[in-house]
């Protein structure tokens, strides 16, 4: 069920619920990456709800159905504090928060800063693969001071760097409410975020899932980065020939039972 949630500065912003069909054992708070949206996730969602869990896909202001400031973010720290008060909103329920692609990384910020029950990060963009040249990263830094509401391409408008599947690269085609552009703060926000995460560390216990074909981000670079989180229960989990989008490479969703599986064991 589409709903909107408002902010402490007043930007109200799409989540979507999927409801668990009896009495919730948890909430799942969903963060996605910087080109996506709810709409690629309706079926984890789906099937994570459907095995007992309050699930809500937070949008990302500025992306997926948010028209309000297309592309922006004052700083990594309003996005993240977006998803702090959203948690508090909630009813209380054991927590877990799902970062997806780039969302893993301000999933992994979010936990430092307020307990969770766990994360679980979905192809985490701690190392990426798909980087933005040069010469555009200078006129972004450029930008960000004199015109930090400037817009640049998000390095990741190819379909076929997500999936191989030809359904999914024409729904990547097609839909309508993929972000294509970002503004110079918000690049600039999400390296101040990755700073931020060098000097973080990750307590909480931790489930990461990679694709073994993955070319958004390196593979083998971040299975070393989660090596460092410390939680006795943390595991990596990788699917062999798989791309990007785990969603769409898939069909079975066999991804969400291992997620489920690691859930009730932690």
């Amino acid at each position: 069920m589409p709903r909107n949630f408002a902010a402490s500065d007043g930007y109200a912003f799409a989540w979507d619920e999927f409801a668990s069909p009896g009495e919730p054992r948890g909430r799942i708070v969903v963060v996605h990456g910087i080109r996506s949206h709810a709409g690629w996730y309706a079926g984890s969602c789906a099937k994570l709800a459907a095995a007992g869990y309050e699930v809500c896909f937070l949008e990302r202001r500025g992306a997926g159905r948010n028209t309000v400031a297309r592309g922006d973010a004052p700083g990594f720290r309003r996005l993240r504090q977006d998803i702090v008060e959203f948690v508090a909103s909630r009813p209380p329920l054991p927590t877990h928060l799902m970062g997806i692609s780039w969302g893993g990384k301000l999933a992994v910020a979010v936990a430092a800063v307020v307990p969770v029950a766990s994360l679980v990060l979905v192809a985490p963009g701690f190392v990426p693969r798909a980087r933005t040249p040069l010469r555009e990263r200078l006129r972004i830094v450029a930008a960000r001071l004199l015109a930090p509401t400037a817009l640049f391409d998000v390095p990741l408008n190819a379909p076929d760097l997500f999936t191989a599947d030809p359904h999914w690269q024409e729904f990547l085609r097609t839909n309508p409410h993929d972000l294509y552009r970002a503004t110079a703060r918000f690049f600039v926000a999400s390296v101040a975020l990755d700073i931020r995460l060098r000097r973080t560390t990750n307590a909480t216990p931790t489930l990461t899932l990679l694709a073994g074909n993955d070319r958004v981000i390196d593979t083998a670079a971040t299975r070393a980065y989660a090596a460092k989180f410390t939680h006795p229960a943390n595991r990596v989990v990788e699917y062999p020939g798989l791309a990007h989008t785990l969603e769409f490479e898939d069909p079975e969703l066999k991804f969400v039972d291992d997620i489920l599986a690691w859930l009730a064991a932690v």
